[in-house]
């Protein structure tokens, strides 16, 4: 019976059914994967299902303040800097020059056939150039470094001894056609010209 000091009491039945004193305590054991309750208090497994101790993951010892945890995707696993979120590690290509590698693991192989095997039809930028300069092209596969005039190509104008064909002088021609039809250059001048009446008149 518990009784307040002002008044008001409870009787609690502490009678369990046996009277036994010495069978209230109990004991935890476990038995490989079982763990038991002693005096009839049952048994679970704590199993994980599969029995295999390899496959759990364990943190690598190790490791310093502020790195971060590594995996290369086969179940290794490293402490590595944190570079804010970014991996970075160097590049590497093999000798072949088509497998491209990263130090710490993992490539790529880049396919560089062009379907052709052939080398010489690659276009491939002329050394030389200053500052400024663009690259042209005459159109027959040769490059070469020009000054850029602001967007115009300026170049020096030259006629043939024959007056008929007019050339750019970094390549380029045209021919142009001055036969008008009689070949008889004595007939291209005027002889005279005169006033008549108010008219003015041209004399071949």
């Amino acid at each position: 019976t518990i009784s307040l000091v002002d008044g008001g009491s409870v009787t609690v039945d502490v009678d369990d059914a046996d009277a036994d004193a010495t069978n209230e305590i109990q004991t935890l054991s476990q038995t490989g994967t079982n763990v038991t309750l002693s005096n009839g208090g049952g048994a679970i497994s704590v199993a994980d299902n599969d029995n295999d101790s390899t496959n759990e993951i364990e943190l690598p010892t190790g490791g310093t303040n502020g790195q971060v945890l590594s995996t290369d995707g086969s179940g290794t696993y490293t402490w590595i800097d944190d570079d804010g979120g970014a991996d970075t590690q160097d590049l590497s290509i093999d000798a072949a020059g088509t497998t491209i590698s990263l130090v710490d693991g993992g490539s790529v192989t880049v396919d560089v056939d062009d379907a052709d095997a052939d080398p010489t039809n690659e276009i491939e930028l002329p050394t030389g150039g200053t500052s400024g300069q663009v690259l042209s092209t005459d159109g027959s596969g040769t490059y070469s470094w020009i000054d850029d005039d602001g967007g115009a190509d300026t170049q020096d104008l030259s006629i043939d001894a024959a007056g008929t064909t007019i050339s750019l002088v970094d390549g380029g021609s045209v021919t142009v056609d001055v036969d008008d039809a009689d070949a008889d250059a004595t007939n291209e001048y005027n002889t005279g010209i005169a006033m008549n009446a108010g008219s003015l008149e041209v004399t071949d």
